[in-house]
């Protein structure tokens, strides 16, 4: 799966951070802190490199910037999966009209859905929120809430 990562676009980062959550995908609060800890590790690691002597990067700061290359290749993919459980545009989210996928129309729903994806991660939410707002008093003949499944509707 090919990631898409937009360099020095935090606003847009934050912005998708607060969607998610808001669809009830992520806890804001941890990817927010992720992201943060990413960064400062990240300008840490420059100051490092541009402060080293002309004998280059230390083999301690290229296993660093390796290991945060692949954290966020990571965080990169994760954010492509949900964009595309949700149909929305995996470039942009829709917050970008210049986008050359979605011309910032791509947000949840704009594209169906990966399967897949939407079975992995909203499928999981929304049972949580059928078992949650429905008791057995509030159904009609007093029947436990139907789980939504893939292939079939399976009792709690």
């Amino acid at each position: 799966m090919k990631s898409y990562v937009h360099q020095n676009e935090q606003t847009s980062s934050s912005e998708m951070i607060d969607f998610l959550e808001k669809l009830g995908l992520v806890d804001g609060s941890v990817l927010r802190s992720n992201f943060d800890d990413l960064k400062r590790q990240q300008d840490a690691l420059l100051k490092s490199t541009v402060s080293e002597h002309s004998s280059g990067p230390t083999v301690k700061i290229e296993a660093d910037i390796r290991r945060l290359k692949k954290d966020n290749d990571s965080l990169a993919a994760h954010t492509e999966m949900l964009a595309c459980a949700v149909g929305a545009c995996p470039l942009c989210w829709g917050l970008d009209i210049d986008c050359t996928k979605c011309a910032g129309e791509g947000k949840s729903g704009f594209f169906l859905p990966d399967e897949i994806c939407f079975e992995q991660f909203v499928l999981p939410v929304i049972n949580r929120i059928l078992r949650q707002s429905k008791t057995p008093a509030q159904n009609n003949n007093g029947a436990q809430p139907t789980i939504i499944s893939g292939e079939k509707n399976d009792r709690i």
